[in-house]
């Protein structure tokens, strides 16, 4: 009986230093209310393609109001564009604007970080039709 008890007690020992200083990522079940809201700036370099189009874009982000410049290139021919939008949150909704063709509006949200960041969402407008575009932060 004595022998088991020590057993039992033995085995809680190792199992409390076994997790001791171990903890789970943060997500949504960790708060009280829902998923993260963590802002994440639009500030910086992104680039991806876009059907045959290839866009690179570096956008400034104050406080949530996104301006920026950048270019689309297809089949090696460039066009430049202006960029401005807004940002709640990690979510985007941005105006692209290009002298010779419609504007579009890209919108979505904001995943990952560091190195992995990316911005999803779909373009409409100027041929566009919820195109899902993926911008990876350079």
């Amino acid at each position: 009986m004595r022998r088991a008890a020590i057993r039992r007690l033995v085995f809680v020992a190792i199992l409390g230093t076994m997790t001791t200083g171990l903890k789970c990522a943060e997500g949504p079940l960790d708060r009280a209310n829902g998923p993260s809201t963590t802002t994440r700036s639009l500030s910086g370099t992104w680039e991806g393609p876009i059907v045959t189009l290839v866009m690179q874009v570096v956008l400034s982000d104050a406080n949530g109001t996104i301006t920026g410049t950048g270019v689309m290139t297809q089949n090696g021919t460039p066009f430049a564009l202006v960029i401005t939008g807004t940002r709640t949150g990690s979510s985007f909704s941005l105006n692209v604007n290009e002298a010779d063709h419609e504007p579009f509006t890209y919108s979505g949200t904001i995943q990952g970080s560091g190195s992995g960041t990316t911005m999803v969402g779909v373009a409409n407008g100027s041929g566009f039709l919820n195109q899902s575009i993926t911008l990876t932060k350079q």
